[in-house]
């Protein structure tokens, strides 16, 4: 049975929905949502010579199923607690989500914990209205499928796992849509100053969206740990405290102490370590997704022996190539200015084996921790430069009969990666052209070896920017071998390179 959806308008030209003569020249949009059974369906599109059809879009929506999770709660009108009721939903029913964390008024209740004044728009049978947020419990949102996101995104960013849930614990209750009176929101309570701060390395789209908020949360106490705070001797503390106070407030080389902390300050530091320790436990007792945190925690592991054993590379983690090419990359367990490691190389091409040492040193100048890396060759110090050791690769990257050492260093929170030559036992360092100041390659992420042209012969990919998108995607620079120098050949302004194998 065929049925028409006609303009109910009594006009005219009721058999059309507008036309041109009464649209005098303006634009106008028609939208009609369909709820439609389940069957094969046909949509037929009219037009006469006028007006001129500008755009058709048409979406095949399929909405989130939300369960009602309070004992009942009002399908409201608008998003207030003022709008009329239209009816009563109970704990288990089921509503469709139209549209999420619409800002409204923050209900007043005895029983619930109110910390949201978000509201979702819904569908319940024939009824459009509105629910506070915090009585339902959209698919996909549970508790424990929003840990297993923080953890799986926490062991990515090499962040410690219980104090990431220890801080959403206690910051949102895992509750994605929290807001707070100061307007921090999601999950990790994130302030506009939080993400003022990261802005160049992540900026989230949606911050109710629950992977994006987890990763600004991260990588923002990744930046206390690993910037503000990365030599201090109380780092865990301070990065707890520098999360809630901001690191303004809590200054690095300087002991926390009652004088110097606030109460406030002082009770979230206990709270978050005791949640910590909690979680520590629940994982010991499987309460966590046990297949999750147990199969990661000993993928992790492999993954840090066997690199720390120099066995995979950073670019290619699953292969190595005999004698001719050399790869190692730090273990990140290794403690800062404790660090050596010798290894055991063919650097001048006589086809034996010499030992490389490598070895991290740290002073402190005026309160401030300096690290220097050092490489030896045969007993001689044939290289040093500033910032924790990262990674060396050593092969014949452009078959030139010579071999190249690259070297990348990790100075504050960049990544410096420099090009040699070896040649009469010394590292000659490679040019880089056009002018580049640091005579390396000074980036977030340091850089990928590739064969762009499939030749054998390699390239460097340089990745620009700060923030690669889910699907790997960003700008980048490939520099190519070249009498004795390195050319800048392209430049990607989008590109997986990073994340995928690159084929030209």
């Amino acid at each position: 049975m065929v049925k028409f959806k006609k303009n109910q308008e009594p006009k005219s030209h009721k058999y059309w929905f507008w036309c041109g003569r009464t649209l005098k020249g303006k634009e106008k949009v028609f939208e009609k949502e369909l709820n439609l059974a389940a069957n094969l369906h046909y949509i037929e599109l009219w037009a006469d010579r006028s007006p001129e059809i500008k755009e058709i879009k048409i979406g095949l929506g399929v909405f989130l199923k939300a369960k009602v999770v309070w004992q009942e709660v009002n399908l409201r009108e608008e998003p207030n607690i003022s709008s009329q009721s239209l009816i009563l939903l109970k704990r288990g029913e089921v509503v469709e989500i139209l549209e999420k964390a619409i800002k409204g008024e923050k209900p007043r209740s005895r029983n619930e914990e109110i910390i949201s004044d978000r509201w979702h728009k819904v569908r319940y049978k024939d009824k459009i209205g509105y629910v506070f947020s915090q009585a339902l419990e959209i698919e996909g949102e549970s508790e424990r499928a929003i840990k297993e996101k923080i953890i799986r995104k926490a062991k990515e960013l090499n962040f410690d796992t219980y104090l990431a849930l220890a801080i959403v614990k206690k910051e949102s209750n895992f509750f994605p849509y929290a807001v707070s009176s100061r307007e921090a929101k999601g999950l990790f309570q994130l302030t506009p100053i939080a993400l003022k701060d990261i802005k160049d390395e992540f900026s989230p789209y949606n911050i109710f969206d629950i992977e994006e908020n987890i990763e600004a949360g991260l990588r923002y106490l990744s930046k206390l740990k690993n910037i503000y705070y990365l030599n201090d001797s109380e780092r865990e503390l301070k990065v707890i405290a520098g999360y809630f106070a901001g690191p303004e407030r809590v200054e690095p080389f300087i002991p926390l102490s009652k004088q110097n902390l606030s109460k406030e300050i002082e009770r979230y530091i206990e709270e978050v370590l005791k949640f910590k320790e909690e979680f520590q436990k629940d994982l010991k007792s499987g309460g966590i997704n046990p297949k999750v945190l147990i199969l990661g925690s000993f993928l992790l592991t492999v993954f840090l022996v066997i690199v720390g054993l120099g066995i995979f590379t950073k670019e290619d983690l699953f292969s190595r190539t005999s004698n001719e090419s050399f790869s190692f990359f730090r273990n990140t367990s290794e403690k800062i200015g404790k660090f050596q490691k010798s290894l055991e190389a063919d650097l001048d091409n006589d086809g034996k084996l010499e030992k490389i040492y490598i070895k991290e040193e740290s002073q402190k100048v005026r309160g401030i921790t300096l690290v220097n890396t050092k490489l030896y060759f045969k007993g001689n110090l044939i290289y040093k430069g500033n910032g924790l050791f990262s990674d060396i690769r050593i092969a014949d990257f452009n078959q030139d009969g010579k071999k190249e050492v690259i070297i990348t260093l990790l100075p504050s929170n960049r990544a410096l990666t420099q090009v040699f030559t070896f040649e009469k036992d010394q590292l000659k360092l490679i040019p880089i052209l056009p002018d580049n100041s640091f005579q390396g390659f000074f980036n977030r992420y340091g850089i990928k070896i590739i064969d762009l042209e499939g030749d054998g012969i390699k390239e460097i990919f340089v990745p620009k920017g700060w923030y690669f998108t889910k699907d790997c995607i960003g700008k980048g620079e490939i520099y190519k071998f070249y009498d004795g120098k390195l050319i800048k050949f392209l430049e990607l302004r989008e590109s997986d390179v990073w994340c995928k194998n690159f084929k030209g």
